[in-house]
């Protein structure tokens, strides 16, 4: 007893010690690696928004370059004056309401001149870059700070009776910096003030030099993994010490140990039994519901959510195979639980009730000394889910109000069908009429109105082709497919008949008509957005010959 007295006064400063030594050793080590991880992180950060900001420059001064040489396709017969009316049309119809379009002077032809005065036009065009004849830059405007980008018209044919310059202003206001830092991985950016941290802000310049802040949120993971590892690091001290602790107390009681070892299996059994006790509860409680077979594939274990769900009582199943009960949406279900594929499978099934239901299959073979005895998983039902994302999906394709297909929908199968160099027809229909509705009875009759003419559009066009809605009352159709001339001139007649039939509503009887300008593919246009603005032209052309009649591109004068 003495010597056991001795021994532990002896060994128990130096133990401490040694586990002191070794905990400060190991927060030093944490602190320095989390505070390097903060740095880094935080330079990266400040990186990635040079990058966003630097390329959303090169991105708008692109798009002007774009919309520079589109202003330069509607040049008509060298008349300035023809040319702005035409792109004055074209931008209303595309709800662009950023665009100025001004001389060489300043003098502003087209746009807002609230949104860039002409202050702040002379400061971006003394701005402009001589050879590429591009400027991009921040400026402040009535609507807040704003990314500008210009860009010179080019000639047409080397001939351009008046210089012109086209001018996009994006809002660089708190949402748009959001999404920018969202694409990028950048926190909460904004504009600030000089009370942002260093660490977390990029200071810019608006082209009078006054200085333009951002900020954002910088990461903390080094903050973040020393708070979740300190907690650990020093449950494992205490843990340490408690083990030391216990070795010490079993080298001067060893049998003591023979009881706590006995006592250690005790409570595993009882943590055993509590552990199967908390499985059951949790398998009834859960929205999903667990199954096992045998090496057979028959079912030998159903958890109580399974007739919560499906309806059918488990003795009905037990001993039937489960590929009697669940179908494989695009494999054979036999066949992927023999694989052993730790993917889950989608699977098809019939509740008590008859109803088509959808499940989520898991599985994991059953390994006993090598060898498979059977499979075990669970089922999720996401018959919901899956509805829900077919609504979701055909809301984003489609215009909810007519059902008709919408602008992504127009466009992705436009780009498509151009991409197999399929022969199209597009029509451009504009309702005559439309507004006068919608002011003397009320956008609930112009709803209506829509809805009637979506459906009228409907039964003039075949399966292969489409009908989408743009907005407001302006309809394209995509008629698949070469049509002769004849053709396509019966199907105007009788569209403009259909939609000139009265439409009934609340006891009135309300009139409509259309213009319909056409563009064919690949005879004026090989391009979606070539061919669109020619149709867009032919119908220009069609509401100035009297409306309610229509043109084709193909016929302009030269």
């Amino acid at each position: 007893m003495h010597v056991n007295t001795t021994f532990t006064h002896r060994s128990r400063p130096q133990l401490v010690g040694v586990l002191l030594v070794a905990a400060f050793a190991g927060l030093f080590t944490l602190h320095h690696v989390t505070t390097v991880l903060d740095r880094y992180f935080a330079d990266h950060s400040a990186y990635l928004a040079r990058q966003a900001i630097q390329q959303e420059s090169e991105k708008l001064r692109r798009e002007a370059l774009v919309h520079a040489r589109i202003a330069a396709s509607y040049r008509i017969a060298g008349d300035t004056a023809e040319q702005v009316r035409a792109l004055h049309y074209y931008y209303q119809r595309v709800g662009h309401d950023d665009v100025q379009i001004i001389t060489a002077d300043g003098e502003l032809l087209h746009g807002r001149d609230t949104m860039l005065d002409a202050e702040r036009r002379s400061l971006l065009l003394s701005d402009m870059d001589p050879l590429e004849r591009t400027a991009v830059g921040f400026l402040r405007t009535a609507d807040g700070p704003a990314l500008v980008a210009a860009a010179m018209v080019p000639a047409v044919d080397g001939a351009q009776p008046l210089e012109l310059i086209f001018i996009l202003t994006r809002p660089i206001d708190d949402y748009p910096l959001l999404e920018l830092g969202f694409d990028y991985g950048l926190a909460d950016l904004h504009i600030a003030d000089d009370a942002a941290p260093a660490d977390s802000r990029l200071q810019l310049t608006y082209l009078d030099g006054s200085p333009l802040i951002v900020s954002w949120t910088a990461p903390t993971f080094g903050r973040g993994l020393l708070r979740e590892l300190l907690p650990v690091i020093l449950g494992s001290l205490l843990v340490l010490a408690l083990l030391v602790g216990l070795i010490a107390r079993d080298a001067l009681r060893t049998a003591g140990k023979l009881v706590a070892s006995y006592n250690q299996l005790d409570a595993s059994r009882s943590q055993l039994a509590a552990t199967e006790k908390r499985f059951r509860d949790i398998a009834e409680a859960a929205s999903d519901w667990l199954w096992e077979t045998d090496e057979q594939l028959r079912l030998v274990y159903l958890s109580g959510r399974f007739e919560a769900i499906t309806r059918h009582a488990i003795t009905d199943w037990l001993g039937r195979p489960l590929a009697d009960l669940l179908h494989g949406e695009n494999t054979d279900l036999e066949s992927w639980l023999r694989s052993a594929d730790p993917e889950s499978l989608r699977c098809h099934y019939t509740d008590r009730l008859g109803n088509p239901r959808i499940s989520q299959l898991a599985s994991r073979p059953i390994v006993d000394k090598g060898r498979c005895i059977g499979y075990r998983g669970a089922a999720s039902d996401i018959t919901e889910r899956v509805r829900e994302q077919r609504q979701i999906e055909h809301l984003a394709l489609h215009d909810p109000l007519t059902g008709l297909a919408n602008r992504a929908r127009f466009r992705t199968f436009l780009t498509d069908s151009l991409a197999r160099r399929q022969p199209l027809v597009v029509l451009s229909l504009d309702l005559d009429r439309f507004k006068a509705i919608n002011d003397s009875l009320g956008h609930a009759a112009g709803d209506a109105v829509l809805q009637e003419v979506s459906g009228r559009l409907l039964h003039c066009t075949r399966s292969q082709d489409l009908v989408a809605r743009l907005g407001g009352d302006e309809f394209i159709m995509i008629l698949c497919g070469r049509l002769a001339r004849t053709e396509i001139d019966q199907l105007c007649t009788r569209i403009i008949e259909r939609l000139g039939r009265p439409i009934p509503y609340q006891g009135h009887d309300v009139h409509v008509g259309t213009s319909i300008g056409i563009a064919l593919a690949p005879d004026d246009a090989d391009d979606s957005d070539e061919l669109l603005r020619c149709a867009d032209i032919a119908l220009y052309r069609a509401k100035h010959a009297g409306r309610e009649t229509w043109r084709y591109f193909a016929d302009q004068p030269a």
